[in-house]
C-alpha cells in the first residue's frame, strides 16, 4: 500500500509527508491489492476536483462498493452453507439413527467459489472465527441460537474480516498455507 501512496502522490502531484500519507492511507484501504492497477488507471481520468485527495476519495468510492457489495454476497453464501450443513447432518442423523453429535464428527464438505476453485480451507478458516461458536462444527450444530438474522449476519461479516487480519498479517505463503491446513484437521 506504501508503494501506491507513493505513487498516486508522484502522479497526482501530491507534496506532503506522513500525514498526507494518513490520509491517502485512509482512503484507500479498503481497496484490495488485486485492483490497484485498474484503481490507480482510474485516477488519470479526467476528473473536475480542486484537490487531488478529492480525486482519489471519488474514485476510491467506486471500489469500496464493489470490496462491501462481494463481502455481503461472501457472508450470505457461507450462511447458507452452514443452514445446508445442519439440514445434511440432522438429516444424515434421523437416516442412520443416530445423534446428531454422532453424524457430526462425520461431516465431510467441499466449498468452491464461483470460479469453481476449491476453497474448503478458507471457509473453515471464516467458519472458525464466528462468534460466539469459534469452531465450525459447533458453529454447525448451533446455527438456529441467533436471536435473528442480522445478529447472525453481523457474527459472519466479523468472522470474514478477523479471517483476513489473521491471514494478511502473514506474509510467507507457505506459512499462510500451514495455518489454513491445521484448521481443516479438526
Amino acid at each position: 500500500m506504501k508503494e501506491l501512496i507513493k505513487e498516486i502522490k508522484i502522479k497526482l502531484n501530491i507534496e506532503g509527508g506522513v500525514y498526507i500519507d494518513a490520509e491517502l492511507e485512509s482512503i484507500i484501504k479498503e481497496i484490495e491489492p488485486k485492483n490497484y492497477l485498474e484503481f490507480f488507471m482510474e485516477l488519470s481520468g479526467t476528473h473536475e476536483y480542486a484537490k487531488p485527495i478529492d480525486r482519489v476519495a471519488n474514485v476510491a468510492k467506486k471500489y469500496r462498493k464493489v470490496i462491501i457489495n462481494q463481502d455481503l454476497t461472501q457472508v450470505k453464501k457461507l450462511i447458507s452453507l452452514v443452514h445446508s450443513l445442519h439440514d445434511d447432518v440432522y438429516k444424515q442423523s434421523q437416516h442412520q439413527s443416530i445423534s446428531f453429535l454422532e453424524a457430526l464428527t462425520h461431516l465431510r464438505f467441499t466449498y468452491k467459489n464461483e470460479d469453481g476453485i476449491d476453497t474448503t480451507q478458507r471457509a473453515i478458516l471464516i467458519l472458525d472465527l464466528v462468534k460466539p461458536h469459534y469452531n465450525y462444527k459447533k458453529l454447525i450444530e448451533e446455527i438456529h441460537t441467533y436471536a435473528d438474522g442480522t445478529a447472525e449476519e453481523i457474527a459472519f461479516k466479523t468472522a470474514l474480516e478477523n479471517s483476513r487480519k489473521s491471514t494478511n498479517e502473514i506474509t510467507n505463503p507457505i506459512e499462510k498455507n500451514k495455518i489454513l491446513s491445521r484448521r481443516t484437521s479438526s
